[in-house]
C-alpha cells in the first residue's frame, strides 16, 4: 500500500500550468517532524486536473492544509551517467485545515511585518 498522509504549509508561489493533456501545479510543503517543532521537512507534492484548479484558486503561499496522497518515486539519468533518483507525492486529496478569517489575519499580520512599520499610537 502507497499511502501518505501530511499536514504543513505550503512554501511556494502557486502556479496553475497546463501540460499534454490535464493541468498541474507543484508546490513544496513544510511539515514538522514528529515531536521535533524544529526540524521541518518540505515536502515535493504535485495535483493534477480539478484538484490543481482547486488548489490555486483557494490556497496560497502561506496556507496551511493537510492532504492524502501517494509516492511517486522517478528514475533519470544525470550529466554524468549515474542513476538518480527523484520523488514526490501524488496529492488524492486536499482539505483546508483554518479558516477564511484565520488565513485573512495571518495574511495582514504578515503584510503589515513584511513592511516594517509601527503602527501609531494615537495617545
Amino acid at each position: 500500500m502507497n499511502t501518505v498522509s501530511m499536514m504543513g504549509r505550503i512554501c511556494t508561489e502557486l502556479e496553475l500550468k497546463q501540460g499534454n493533456k490535464t493541468s498541474f501545479c507543484s508546490f513544496l510543503l513544510a511539515v514538522q517532524r514528529d515531536g521535533k517543532q524544529d526540524e521541518t521537512d518540505f515536502v515535493p507534492c504535485i495535483c493534477f486536473g480539478k484538484q490543481a484548479e482547486f488548489l490555486t484558486n483557494y490556497f496560497g503561499k502561506g496556507s496551511r492544509l493537510a492532504l492524502i496522497g501517494r509516492i511517486r518515486v522517478e528514475e533519470y539519468l544525470s550529466k554524468d551517467g549515474s542513476k538518480k533518483k527523484n520523488f514526490s507525492v501524488v496529492t488524492n486529496n486536499i482539505f483546508f485545515c483554518e479558516s477564511k478569517k484565520q488565513q485573512f489575519t495571518k495574511q495582514v499580520f504578515d503584510d503589515e511585518t513584511d513592511q516594517g512599520t509601527d503602527m501609531d499610537v494615537p495617545f
